[in-house]
Order: structure tokens, then sequence, then C-alpha cells
């Protein structure tokens, strides 16, 4: 898709989110924050023309601004640190802020802190996580990855893991917005996309 290629700079990071309750009987409001509720990316495009800002056009009028998901990633962190570049399977159900993978390499470096990965939560739609420690497989291609992020909804055992060119499924928050100039240039203001969970 062309809305992973032309890009200048990604800046990302974990959503924070405020939660009101408000009590029917009392009227009482309590206040809270999420930690982590989704990632949310802010992305700058170079100009581009010709084909390129054509083809750039209608990936965003795609979108509909906002009403439909696609894989995104960050091309500068496809590859993980610790070089592990197959898929595995998710082991179990998780819970809390451990994903066990199955059907890795053994005795393997899997991901070392800071590394990314994805997991399939719906077909073709993708949750992101990142490495809280290193990982490594036992000798029987299993790997327990402790995350920053919580689990967020109901990942199945079976579900397919990305550590290499993983994706995250998002959505644009808000309308396309660009500019043509008089050459024909496509300008876009910083584009920014929210995880779509």
């Amino acid at each position: 898709m062309s809305l992973l290629t032309n890009m200048q700079d990604c800046k990302w990071r974990p959503q924070r989110r405020m939660v009101i309750n408000e009590s029917p009987y009392t009227g009482r409001r309590q206040h809270g924050t999420l930690r982590f509720h989704r990632w949310e990316f802010s992305v700058q495009y170079a100009t581009t023309r010709g084909a390129t800002a054509l083809a750039k056009r209608a990936a965003l009028a795609a979108l509909k601004g906002g009403d439909v998901a696609f894989n995104f990633r960050d091309p500068s962190l496809a590859t993980p640190q610790s070089g592990y570049l197959g898929t595995a399977l998710v082991n179990g159900t998780p819970t809390g802020y451990t994903v066990t993978l199955k059907n890795v390499t053994n005795n393997t470096l899997i991901v070392k802190a800071g590394d990314y990965f994805s997991v399939e939560y719906s077909s073709g739609k993708w949750q992101l996580f990142s490495a809280a420690a290193d990982a490594t497989s036992n000798g029987s291609g299993l790997v327990s990855i402790t995350t920053h992020q919580p689990i967020r909804g109901t990942l199945t055992d079976g579900s397919t893991v990305k550590v290499k060119d993983w994706f995250v499924t998002v959505t644009l928050d808000g309308n396309e917005e660009f500019d043509i100039d008089r050459r024909g240039n496509l300008i876009l203001p910083p584009l920014r996309f929210v995880e779509d969970f």
C-alpha cells in the first residue's frame, strides 16, 4: 500500500485514555486513567508528484475519513534487534502482560527488550506489542514474552504472530487533508493513525 512508502518521519506512542464513572445513585464521579489503551502514530510523508501522488491520494480516499482500517508498520523497526526472522503461534490464551509463543526455533533469542511483534486477533487484523525484556525459547520451541502493554481483548491459541515485518491495524484519525501546489506536488500535513481496537 502506498501509505507504507515515502515516510519522512514516523512518531508513535502508547495512547492514554481518561475514564469517568458516574454513580447513578449519588451522582459522584470517579476519574481514572488507563495507562495504555492503544497505539497512535503521527506520520509525515515526503512531498510527491505524478503517479506516486495519485496513488497516495487514492489510498487516503479509500480510508473514508477513518471508517476503513488498514495494516500499517514503521519500516525502520520492521526487523527485530534479536535478528529472529521466523513467525510463531500463540500458545494458550494470553492474559495480563505475558504472551507465550509456540513453534519458534529451539533455544533461540526471539525478542530483545524493545522489539515489537504483532498478533493476529481477527482475520487480517493485528494487535501490536512491545517486549519488556529479552526472551529466549526453550528446548521445546516455546517462549514467554513479557510485554509493556496489557493483553487487550481475547487472543486465542494458534493465532499467528509476526516478529519480523509486523503489522498493526489502524484507522485514520480525522479526515484526509492535502494540498496540491501549482507544480502538481501533493503536500500532506502530518497524518495521525490510531490502532483499530
